[in-house]
C-alpha cells in the first residue's frame, strides 16, 4: 500500500517572529511531520493584502482593507518573510521530510475581506466579492504570482486556503452569480504556471456545500482536497473513492480537531485514519488536524501551555499514522 503521510494546515497559537517561525518548524520536523507548513502566526488575510496596501492598490481604514479606485495597473507578488525564513531552513531538513509546505489565502477569500469605500456592514455581502471583474482580473493572477514566487523558493507543497468557498457556494446555488466555470478557470489559473509541483492543494473548511464537489473535482492543476472531518464527519462523504480516482484527486483526512483544547486518544485518531483509508484507499494521500491550531489561543490562559498542546496533538498524529501504516 501507500504509505500515508502526516502534514498540518499551518497555524500556531503563537505571536509572530523570526525566532517562533524557526523553532515551530524544527519542531515539526523534529515530531516526524512528513509535509510540515511554513508556521502561519500572522493573520493569513494581512500576509496577503497587507503587500497590496504596500503598493497602493488597498488602503487600511480602521482595521478594514479599502479598494483604491484610482489604482491602475498589475499587483505584484513581494516578498513575504515567513516564506524566505523556512526556505533558508529546507536544504538543512531535507532527508528528514517530504517536502515543505506552503500556504496561501485564496482569492475568493480574500476579496470577501476587501470593500468598497462606505463600510456599513464589514460581511461578506457587503464585499468586492460581489465584484466578478475585480476577483477574476485583479485577485486571481496576484495569487497566481503569489503561487510561482514561492515555486521558486522551492516549496514542492502549495496549497490554496479558500474556506468561504463552504460560504459563497451552495447547495442550490453560487452567491453573487459566479459560474462553476469561473470558479474552476480561478482555481486553476492559481496553478497553472506551477504544474510541475508535487502537490497543489485546495484547503475548504465546514460542512461542504453540495455545488462544491463538482466545482473542485473539474478543476485541472489541483491533485489534493483537504477540508476537516474530525468535527464535521458528515464530510468524510463528501466524495467517493470513484469521484477521486476518475477526477485524478487525492484526498487530505482531518483526523484530530483544531478546536478543542485537549489531546485526542491515539486510539481515536487511529480510528479516524482507517475510517479514511477504508473510504479512500490509495486515493488517501495525507492526514492532519481538521485546521490550523490558531484557534487554541487563548483556550489554556497560556501561550507555552497553548503551543504545547499543538505538538502534543501533532505528536499523537504522528504516532497514530505510524501505527496504521505499519498494520494496513
Amino acid at each position: 500500500m501507500s504509505r500515508i503521510s502526516t502534514s498540518h494546515v499551518g497555524s500556531f497559537p503563537l505571536d509572530y517572529s523570526e525566532e517562533s517561525e524557526v523553532r515551530i518548524f524544527n519542531d515539526m520536523v523534529n515530531l516526524g511531520i512528513d509535509y510540515p507548513p511554513v508556521p502561519q502566526l500572522r493573520n493569513f488575510i494581512e500576509i496577503f493584502l497587507d503587500p497590496l496596501v504596500e503598493q497602493g492598490f488597498l488602503r487600511k481604514e480602521k482595521g478594514l482593507y479599502i479598494v483604491v479606485r484610482e489604482a491602475k495597473g498589475e499587483a505584484e507578488a513581494l516578498e513575504i518573510p515567513e516564506y524566505k525564513i523556512i526556505s533558508s531552513l529546507t536544504p538543512k531538513v531535507k532527508d528528514k521530510v517530504k517536502g515543505v509546505k506552503a500556504c496561501i489565502t485564496g482569492p475568493f477569500t480574500l476579496a470577501s475581506y476587501i470593500f468598497l469605500g462606505e463600510v456599513v456592514t464589514a460581511d461578506i455581502m457587503n464585499s468586492v466579492l460581489r465584484d466578478k471583474n475585480y476577483v477574476l482580473s485583479f485577485l486571481v493572477p496576484y495569487v497566481a504570482k503569489v503561487a510561482n514566487s514561492l515555486a521558486k523558493l522551492g516549496y514542492d507543497y502549495i496549497n490554496i486556503d479558500e474556506p468561504v468557498l463552504s460560504v459563497m457556494v451552495g447547495a442550490r446555488r453560487i452567491l453573487f452569480n459566479y459560474t462553476r466555470e469561473e470558479i474552476v478557470n480561478a482555481l486553476d489559473t492559481i496553478f497553472e504556471k506551477i504544474g510541475y509541483i508535487k502537490i497543489r492543494g485546495i484547503h475548504v473548511c465546514a460542512r461542504l456545500p453540495k455545488l462544491l464537489k463538482p466545482i473542485l473535482l473539474s478543476t485541472e492543476y489541483i491533485n489534493l482536497l483537504d477540508h476537516e472531518h474530525y468535527d464535521t464527519r458528515e464530510n468524510l462523504k463528501f466524495y467517493t473513492y470513484e469521484d477521486l480516482e476518475s477526477s485524478d484527486k487525492h484526498i487530505a483526512v482531518g483526523v484530530l480537531s483544531s478546536k478543542k483544547p485537549k489531546v485526542e486518544d491515539i486510539k481515536e485518531v487511529k480510528e479516524m485514519i482507517i475510517t479514511g483509508w477504508n473510504l479512500y484507499r490509495d486515493r488517501l494521500l495525507i492526514v492532519k488536524p481538521d485546521c490550523g491550531f490558531k484557534g487554541l489561543k487563548g483556550s489554556l490562559g497560556d501561550e507555552a501551555k497553548e503551543y504545547e498542546l499543538s505538538l502534543m496533538k501533532l505528536k499523537v498524529l504522528v504516532e497514530a499514522v505510524e501505527q496504521v501504516n505499519s498494520e494496513l
